[in-house]
């Protein structure tokens, strides 16, 4: 096993996770830990650049009322005129797929906007777009009933009921449109609105109810071990150091905004065939593994160069320590780069049961983040990257 004999990840965390007790998406509290992150890249020579955009405070909790609320209301007219109240149940979710799928119609369209950032930081020459992308989130959720540890088995099942009861409601008001006599359309569209209104009661009770957590696994451990891999690569002394750009995104935990700006943006000004993209979220607890794909309505799998090189890390480390794992309940920011065409990676960790420890919950502190994970993690990414680095060099 490879062993290094300094970790720098964990006194970033410390200090991270004391600086304040949350960095909701789009506050005050955030733009403050942004500022913290500037001035620790800036201290190790980094030229930092602060990406301003704008996002809303909730989408989990807030936005999906919304739509659950509107879609009843397209029923209720589609109860007197099919055709109609289909067309509109339709237009109503597309908010919803829009921000499952990174598309510029999502949530943005219902909610207000707040100030968020990105910090990205970049050393040597930027004369010439960089060729890896190295992301970790740092704004962090709200903890509610719904994570509550006794209900998160659940989640999954409300949810899938939630979308069910929207795909059910627009195709029976189409049949009713085409069959007006099927009366049995009225009893389906009544017992999905049921579902639709008690989900989006329960979202709205756990809006009001819950408070920010601290975020030391989600993501203070993703990002203190990015600032650990920047120190890494600025201590290396490296002359093209320039090849590697790391973004700290704001506003991840309300459908990746910051990722979804930077990618619409300066991805504009990369390489999507020279490009790779690392990700690191929740890291802090469990067991590591690297993601093959992302996608709650449609799956894009992650990419193969990359997953390779995963996988040959992974021999070369104690045998179980890195292991693959397919897909996730939410997306995380890696999703957004393989939704606008760029070659990516996302690193996890997950407890036995295939759980994220404390997820979004108020356990989710410095104290239950495994010290000896996180710093072996940063030796094992450390690697990875200059694996990544090293077939830059070779494809040219």
């Amino acid at each position: 096993m490879n062993q290094m004999k300094t970790s720098y990840a964990w006194r970033y965390l410390t200090d991270l996770t004391e600086l304040l007790p949350h960095r909701a998406s789009a506050s005050e509290a955030e733009l403050r830990a942004a500022e913290w992150l500037t001035e620790q890249l800036e201290r190790l020579g980094f030229s930092v650049e602060r990406q301003e955009f704008t996002a809303p405070r909730d989408t989990l909790y807030a936005a999906p009322p919304f739509v659950f609320l509107g879609v009843l209301a397209a029923a209720s007219i589609g109860i007197a005129w099919p055709w109609v109240g289909a067309i509109l149940a339709v237009l109503i979710t597309l908010p919803l797929v829009g921000d499952m799928l990174g598309k510029p119609w999502d949530f943005d369209l219902l909610l207000n906007q707040h100030r968020s950032r990105n910090v990205v930081a970049r050393r040597g020459d930027d004369s010439k777009p960089p060729r890896v992308v190295v992301m970790a989130h740092y704004d962090t959720q709200k903890g509610s009933l719904l994570f509550h540890p006794r209900f998160a088995p659940f989640i999954t099942p409300l949810f899938s009921l939630a979308y069910l009861g929207l795909a059910v409601i627009p195709l029976a008001l189409v049949i009713r449109g085409v069959w007006p006599a099927a009366a049995w359309t009225s009893l389906v569209i009544w017992v999905a609105g049921l579902v639709l209104l008690g989900v989006a009661a329960f979202l709205t009770l756990s809006r009001y109810t819950g408070r920010y957590i601290n975020g030391a696994n989600d993501n203070g451990s993703g990002t203190a071990v990015t600032l650990a891999l920047a120190q890494r690569l600025a201590e290396a002394g490296d002359e093209k150091a320039g090849d590697v750009v790391f973004v700290f995104t704001g506003s991840e935990e309300v459908g990746e905004r910051g990722a979804k700006h930077y990618f619409r943006t300066t991805g504009k000004t990369l390489s999507r065939e020279h490009t790779r993209v690392v990700n690191l979220d929740n890291i802090g607890g469990g067991r590591l593994h690297y993601l093959l794909g992302e996608g709650m309505l449609v799956y894009q799998p992650y990419d193969r160069e990359l997953i390779a090189l995963a996988e040959r890390r992974s021999s070369q480390e104690e045998p179980g320590f890195l292991t693959p794992i397919k897909n996730l309940l939410l997306p995380t920011d890696g999703l957004m780069a393989t939704a606008n065409g760029f070659r990516a990676i996302t690193f996890i960790a997950m407890d036995q049961q295939g759980k994220i420890p404390h997820y979004h919950w108020h356990t989710d502190v410095l104290e239950n983040v495994d010290r000896d994970l996180v710093e072996r993690e940063e030796g094992l990414l450390w690697r990875f990257l200059k694996d990544v680095r090293s077939l830059l060099e070779q494809v040219g």
